[in-house]
């Protein structure tokens, strides 16, 4: 091939083979067809040697690779930590789809202590490409408490801005007060803040001239500490402008928020 044979053995001139050529006992006929690639053995090899030769030379199996990562999706409370996914959905480079653990960023609390919408990243592994979770932050519903008129003619509904208490979070209480024919005009609305031992820690109050007919929203509150263990907010609406020219004297009952 691509030369001149330097010598020909024939060790029995009776029996050439050839390539190609099926020989004259069947008819001569030659193949028709190019040959690409060919060994030349001492033997005729058995049907095991033929097929582990066949074997050896498959092509090699390749491993799919992630192509990209389904992004997902979580709603939340404001002020509610999202519980993200401890899987995500990989797309492979062979069309297949396959959920796989992931490790997500840590969230920043003040991402979600209002309502909005953000991202966080997520790392898996065998991959650079980053799973993607949106999180949408919804408004969180306020708590309410209301009460009809009682015998000192008020109706007063409290409102906070959280249904439970919240560490480092800015709380936040409305007292809407109306005057349905109570003898005090200036009101006064108190949020207070108690520790575990019941001892008061902190404390804030806004007041109003509420005339008889009239109806107003008393707003008052501060920011959380980091720890609240069994701490607990009271609402007090009382008469006067300030505490210290107030008589004391309850509007309503008591709210409690803990």
């Amino acid at each position: 091939l691509g030369g001149d044979p330097s010598s020909i053995t024939a060790t029995d001139p009776s029996d050439i083979k050839y390539m190609g050529f099926n020989g004259p006992t069947w008819a001569g006929a030659w193949l028709n067809a190019t040959l690409d690639d060919f060994r030349i053995y001492n033997k005729a090899l058995t049907e095991e040697e033929v097929k582990a030769l066949y074997e050896e030379e498959e092509e090699p199996q390749i491993e799919p690779t992630i192509e990209s990562i389904k992004p997902v999706e979580v709603t939340t409370k404001a002020g509610e930590k999202p519980q993200l996914p401890s899987t995500v959905t990989a797309v492979y480079s062979d069309g297949t789809e396959k959920d796989v653990a992931v490790v997500w960023d840590a969230i920043d609390p003040s991402l979600y202590e209002n309502e909005g919408t953000f991202t966080v990243e997520g790392t898996v592994a065998g991959t650079n490409i980053k799973a993607i979770a949106t999180v949408i932050v919804e408004k969180e519903e306020e708590e309410e408490e209301e009460e009809e008129e009682g015998e000192n003619g008020y109706k007063i509904t409290v409102a906070f801005n959280m249904n439970s208490l919240q560490p480092d979070r800015l709380l936040e209480a409305q007292a809407v007060v109306k005057n349905l024919g109570g003898s005090y005009d200036k009101v006064m609305a108190i949020v207070a803040l108690y520790d575990g031992n019941e001892k008061m820690v902190n404390i804030s109050y806004t007041a109003k001239d509420i005339a008889k007919g009239a109806e107003e929203s008393l707003n008052a509150g501060f920011r959380l500490p980091s720890d609240i263990t069994n701490y607990k907010v009271r609402v007090f609406v009382w008469d006067g402008e300030s505490l210290e020219d107030s008589n004391m004297m309850p509007l309503s009952r008591v709210v409690i928020l803990q």
